[in-house]
C-alpha cells in the first residue's frame, strides 16, 4: 500500500520502470549487470541496490539510480561506451528522483557521517596479506598463509575462478601486470608463478629464483619487468616477456629482503630487509646509485619515493623521517620528528603533495614532502600502533589500520579531518590494505582469513 503522500506510488512507478529498461536491453542477470558496472567503475551499484532498485522497497540517491542505468544501457546491444553522467539522455530519470525522498541509508553514505557499505567474503585458511587489484577495478586477488591464490569479484563477493592452487606454503606477494592480462604470485615454496585471471590457469611454468623463500615483488610501470627479492638477501630482475633474468642478482643485503619499491619513472629500485638497510640501484643496469643508507636510520618497512624519483623517504626506529637523494644518497634537509616510537610506514600521495607517516605511537603524521612542514594534523584516534596506510589512487582519502585496536580509520587528506565511525571486522584485526584504481573500493586482509570490501564515498570533495 502506498504512503499518504504517494511516495509508495512513486517509488514502484520508478522501480516498474527501472525493470522495463532491464526488459528492454535483454533482462542481464543482477550478476552481469553488477560484472559490467563495475568494469566501468561504477562501484555505487550493490547486490542490495540492485535489489531495492527494481522492487520499490527503498528509496536511493539520484546519483545511484543514474548509474544503475547508465550500466543498463551497456547490455542488450546498446551503447558500447559508457554515457557521461550528465548526458542528456539521463535527464528524465534523475527528474524522476527529485520528489523522492531523500535516502534513509546510502549505500555509499554521505559527506558529513558516512555510512560504510561492506562486504565480508572469505575464508582463507590464515592470514590473508597480500591484495591485488586488476587496473580496472573488477577483480580482487588475495593470497596470505596457506598456499592458495583466490580472485574475487570484489563488488558481490563471489568467487571469480576456483582457487589458484600450485604454491605448496603461503603466499607473500601478488601484483597483476599493468594490462591486468597476467598475475603473479610468490611465496615460500621458493617460486614465481603466473596465472591467467580469466580462466585461474597457470600462464607457463614457474620460476625457482631464490635459494629460500620469496618474500616480495612489483612490477614496472610499462610491465616489461618483474622485480623479486628473497630470503637469500638477493633482488632479481626479470624480463617478463622471455621469463629470463635481467643481469646479475643485486647484492647488498646481509639478511632476507622484505620489501622493495620501484620509482614511478622506473630509474631507482629501493630494497630493504631485515639487515634494516636501504640500497638504491638503477633496475635496468645493475648499478648501485648510491651507498647504503645508515642501518640505525632505516626502519624495516617504512619506505616511500616522492613522485618524481628524486627523494627517498625512510622511517626510523627512532621515530624519525629522513629524506634521501636518489642520486647522491645524501640527506635533503633536516630528519623529521614528531612521532614518540618507530615509524612503520611511509607513503607519498598520488600527486605528490601529502607524506603521511604512521607509527608505533598510534598517530598518522601529515606533511609536505618537499618542505617537511605539516600539512594537517596530527591525526588522533587510534589507540595502539598503526601498521598500515595507503591513499586512495585520486588522493582524496587516507586510510589507516590499527594493529591492536582492530580498527580501520578514513581521513580526508586535505585537512585531516576523520570520516565517520572507525571500520572494524569484528574480533579480527587488518593485515593488509589495498583501494581499487578508480578509488571508490577499500579491501583488507584479515588476520582470521577474512576479506572484507568497503564502499568509499565518491561524493566527497
Amino acid at each position: 500500500m502506498g504512503s499518504a503522500d504517494g511516495t509508495g506510488e512513486q517509488l514502484s512507478a520508478l522501480a516498474a520502470a527501472l525493470r522495463g529498461l532491464r526488459a528492454e536491453r535483454g533482462s542481464p542477470p543482477p550478476r552481469a549487470v553488477l560484472r559490467e558496472a563495475h568494469r566501468h567503475g561504477l562501484h555505487t551499484l550493490t547486490p542490495n541496490v540492485l535489489d531495492h532498485a527494481f522492487t520499490g522497497r527503498r528509496a536511493l540517491d539520484a546519483d545511484i539510480v543514474v548509474d544503475l542505468v547508465r550500466a543498463l544501457m551497456l547490455h542488450g546491444g546498446g551503447h558500447r561506451e559508457l554515457l557521461p553522467a550528465d548526458d542528456p539522455a539521463l535527464r528524465p530519470w534523475r527528474d524522476a528522483c527529485r520528489t523522492l525522498p531523500a535516502p534513509r541509508t546510502a549505500a555509499v553514505g554521505s559527506v558529513r557521517e558516512p555510512r560504510w557499505y561492506a562486504l565480508s567474503f572469505g575464508r582463507h585458511s590464515g592470514a590473508v596479506g597480500s591484495l591485488a587489484f586488476t587496473p580496472s577495478g573488477s577483480l580482487l586477488a588475495t593470497a596470505g598463509w596457506d598456499p592458495v591464490v583466490r580472485l574475487w569479484d570484489p563488488g558481490t563477493g563471489r568467487a571469480g575462478t576456483p582457487p589458484l592452487q600450485g604454491h605448496t606454503g603461503p603466499v607473500t606477494a601478488l601484483a597483476f601486470a599493468p594490462s591486468g592480462s597476467l598475475l603473479v604470485s610468490a611465496g615460500w615454496d621458493r617460486t614465481v608463478r603466473f596465472w591467467d585471471p580469466v580462466s585461474g590457469e597457470p600462464a607457463g611454468s614457474p620460476l625457482t629464483v631464490h635459494d629460500g623463500r620469496v618474500r616480495c615483488l612489483a612490477y614496472s610501470r610499462d610491465g616489461r619487468m618483474l622485480v623479486t627479492g628473497g630470503h637469500d638477501g638477493t633482488v632479481r630482475c626479470w624480463d617478463v616477456s622471455t621469463r629470463r633474468p635481467v643481469g646479475e642478482p643485486l647484492p647488498g643485503h646481509t639478511g632476507p629482503v622484505t620489501r622493495l619499491l620501484l620509482s614511478r619513472d622506473g630509474r631507482a629500485l629501493a630494497t630493504t630487509g631485515e639487515d634494516r638497510i636501504v640500497r638504491l640501484h638503477h633496475p635496468v643496469t645493475g648499478q648501485p646509485l648510491t651507498g647504503r643508507i645508515p642501518a640505525d636510520l632505516a626502519g624495516p618497512d617504512a619506505l616511500a619515493f616522492s613522485r618524481d624519483g628524486r627523494t627517498l623517504v625512510t622511517g626510523g626506529r627512532d621515530g624519525t623521517v629522513h629524506r634521501w637523494s636518489t642520486g647522491t644518497g645524501r640527506p635533503v634537509g633536516k630528519p623529521l620528528t614528531g612521532h614518540t616510537g618507530p615509524v612503520t610506514q611511509a607513503v607519498v600521495s598520488p600527486d605528490g603533495r601529502t607524506l603521511a607517516t604512521v607509527g608505533h605511537d598510534g598517530t598518522v603524521l601529515l606533511r609536505n614532502p618537499a618542505t617537511g612542514r605539516p600539512a594537517a594534523g596530527p591525526l588522533t584516534g587510534h589507540t595502539g600502533p598503526v601498521g598500515h596506510t595507503v591513499f586512495t589512487p585520486d588522493g582524496r582519502l587516507l586510510v589507516t589500520a590499527g594493529t591492536t585496536d582492530r580498527t580501520v580509520r578514513v581521513w580526508h587528506t586535505a585537512t585531516g579531518a576523520a570520516l565517520g565511525e572507525p571500520l572494524t571486522h569484528g574480533a579480527t584485526s587488518v593485515v593488509a590494505l589495498r583501494c581499487s584504481p578508480g578509488s571508490t573500493l577499500l579491501a583488507t586482509g584479515n588476520r582470521d582469513g577474512t576479506v572484507g570490501v568497503h564502499f568509499l564515498p565518491p561524493d566527497l570533495p
